[in-house]
């Protein structure tokens, strides 16, 4: 009976503290505690967060983006930056040909107004040879037909 009593006495002074320890804790100095769920991860402010599936390589490993772990953002980022860089080229090459669609809409507005000048001036010219083709015609004196020019 006394033995059964220093066991039950001797299992309460085990569990007495990892009863008290479930309910209360206390974190360092400047620290926050924090209740997580199972599988949940906590990072500090000065590590990089990653996801569990994330495939890493040696610590030393670092590219732009710091440590290299590999994730399928990094091919949707090399795709943006491909589609991005595809775009500029694309968006330049369009203002190159409609600069070029302006200048042959101008070169062509000009040479329409030079034919157009042209034309007229072919006009003025048939009318006056046709005008002195009738003087001499009708002329009835060398001396008249000069009066013509």
């Amino acid at each position: 009976m006394i033995s059964k009593i220093i066991v039950r006495v001797f299992i309460l002074l085990i569990l007495a503290p990892s009863v008290s320890a479930e309910k209360y804790f206390s974190c360092e100095a400047g620290f926050e505690p924090a209740c997580q769920s199972y599988g949940s991860k906590s990072c500090s402010s000065s590590a990089k967060c990653v996801a569990s599936n994330a495939v890493c390589f040696d610590y030393n490993t670092c590219d732009f983006k710091g440590l290299v772990c590999k994730s399928g953002y990094d091919n949707l980022q090399s795709d943006y930056t491909y589609l991005d860089l595809k775009y500029s080229t694309l968006s330049e090459e369009c203002k190159e040909v409609a600069k070029r669609s302006d200048d042959l809409v101008s070169d062509y507005n000009n040479l329409l107004n030079k034919w157009k000048s042209l034309n007229s001036e072919r006009d003025d010219l048939e009318d006056k040879y046709q005008d002195l083709e009738s003087c001499v015609n009708n002329a009835y004196s060398l001396d008249n037909a000069k009066s013509c020019y």
